[in-house]
């Protein structure tokens, strides 16, 4: 994302957004936390779980699991998503990812 196009996205709204500086920015932050959390997926565990991860609307996919359905959740690029359903798998609920194959197997084998 570079400020230019921040910019046009923080103009063509009439809502109370970020300057796109600040936007660019904040992005950014969330980019080095989504790294960070590709780093530690293959060494977490239900201890690192327990202290580090917060769930919130984990009550909606209890109640689904309880009438014996399930909930279909999208995101988009690698990150919180892929962690999500990582945490919640550990956590003993059924989670299935469907993804397209990454150029990388290192990314794929992730």
């Amino acid at each position: 994302m570079t400020c230019g196009n921040a910019t046009e996205v923080r103009c063509s709204s009439r809502s109370r957004r970020p300057s796109g500086v600040a936007l660019v920015r904040e992005s950014l932050v969330h980019l080095g936390f989504n790294f960070f959390e590709i780093l530690v997926m293959p060494h977490m565990g239900p201890m690192f779980v327990e202290k580090r991860v917060q769930l919130h609307g984990l009550e909606h996919l209890l109640a689904a699991e309880k009438k014996g359905k399930g909930v279909l959740a999208l995101c988009l690029h690698i990150g919180n998503g892929d962690f999500g359903a990582s945490v919640l798998s550990m956590l003993g609920h059924k989670t299935s990812i469907i993804s397209k194959r990454f150029k990388s197997k290192f990314w794929d084998d992730l």
